[in-house]
């Protein structure tokens, strides 16, 4: 009995001093691991809660509109919930999703996503209320409290009306780098894709090392909203099928440039106006160099459209005589087929533009060694203007 007491005694004792022992153990490793914390970085295996700042929205968003496209609805929605994971007011995909769950007669959730949609902003009321999509749901009361909720915003908010504003829109601007205040220097403007803005452009000026140029990027005066972009986003002009306002519009944007073009030469000696555009810059590159040739020394389009569709036969013609166009075009350009920059290319040629024409391996953007080229051209304009004015004085 004294025995199992002696050995019932030395076990607590034994339990009491491990567990003692066990406590230190871990109160030192936790002084360890918070000096770690404190004084290490992470190693790179510790940031892998930040992939989801990596993941590709624009290829998700491409998948569900794809899978939409094929009516495989239940696919694209499922798409559309993981961009929502990332960005969760973005209000095309809500909208999106909504359809979805309506073509799948689900008009509850149909109900709950539009809600999400016009809470995050849907402004496009007349467009939801006409939309088709809703057929199969329209009778569910509960879809139907939300398509009234919309209809009353609309009574609510009455019609859009537009009118002209004038406002200050920050740009960027680079002297050349061996500056003389002195000297007159040839001006570039850099025109910005949709969705891009001025600062994100301005590297275009070294890549193409234009250094002995002036540089400046202006910034579409409208706002946008792109789902796989953080950054600010604008456009060039007003995005609507209402054709009255694009009459309306598109001269403020071509006005708007030849005031940014005034601005710098209140306050710099200039000698050649150059607009380079790419996308829907090279749009408006076409529009502003062709409408007002005088002011323009030459235009450069990378990526844009056929000007047929942005200029009059008119102002096609009377530029010809004064405005030198270079073209710059990917191959194998996504947006905007490369046929699309030869038919530009036949159009102007037929109407005596003098044009220089540079495809190049590469999809739409702004190829380097395409740039480099660019310049060169610009440099040969110069020399040829100023050959010209001095032949004339």
């Amino acid at each position: 009995m004294k025995k199992l007491k002696f050995l019932f005694h030395n076990r607590k004792l034994y339990i009491f001093s491990t567990s003692i022992l066990l406590i230190g153990y871990s109160i030192i490793y936790l002084l360890i691991t918070a000096a770690k914390t404190d004084f290490e970085p992470p190693l790179p295996s510790s940031t892998d809660e930040l992939d989801f700042l990596d993941v590709d929205l624009l290829t998700l968003s491409q998948d569900a509109k794809f899978a939409f496209e094929k009516k495989s609805y239940k696919d694209a929605a499922k798409k559309y919930i993981e961009i929502l994971h990332y960005k969760p007011s973005d209000v095309t995909t809500l909208y999106n999703l909504a359809s979805c769950y309506a073509l799948l007669k689900k008009p509850e959730l149909a109900a709950k996503a539009l809600n999400h949609a016009l809470d995050a902003g849907l402004n496009d009321i007349s467009g939801l209320l006409s939309d088709s999509v809703w057929t199969n749901v329209k009778n569910n009361l509960v879809f139907k409290s939300t398509y009234d909720q919309a209809e009353g915003y609309r009574k609510e908010r009455g019609e859009p009306f537009y009118a002209e504003c004038k406002v200050l829109i920050r740009g960027r601007l680079r002297r050349p780098d061996s500056y003389d205040s002195t000297k007159t220097y040839p001006l570039l403007i850099l025109l910005h894709g949709y969705g891009s803005y001025a600062e994100s452009y301005m590297s275009v000026r070294d890549k193409m090392g234009a250094t002995n140029f002036f540089v400046a990027a202006p910034q579409g005066p409208y706002p946008e909203k792109l789902l796989e972009i953080n950054s600010p986003s604008y456009s060039w002009f007003y995005l609507t099928k209402n054709k009255d306002l694009w009459n309306r519009a598109d001269p403020m944007a071509i006005d708007y440039i030849l005031n940014v073009i005034d601005e710098i030469k209140c306050h710099y000696k200039i000698s050649g106006v150059y607009l380079l555009g790419h996308s829907q810059g090279g749009g408006l590159a076409y529009m502003t160099g062709i409408n007002a040739s005088n002011k323009i020394s030459g235009i450069i389009c990378f990526g844009a459209a056929n000007p047929k569709e942005l200029v009059s036969p008119m102002a096609l013609s009377t530029a010809s005589k004064n405005l030198p166009i270079f073209i710059g075009h990917g191959w194998n350009d996504p947006k905007v087929n490369f046929e699309k920059a030869q038919q530009a290319k036949y159009l102007l040629k037929d109407y005596q533009f003098n044009v220089t024409f540079k495809p190049f391996k590469g999809g739409h953007w702004l190829d380097a060694n395409t740039l480099i080229e660019a310049k060169k051209w610009i440099e040969e304009v110069e020399e040829k203007r100023n050959n010209s004015a001095s032949n004339g004085s």
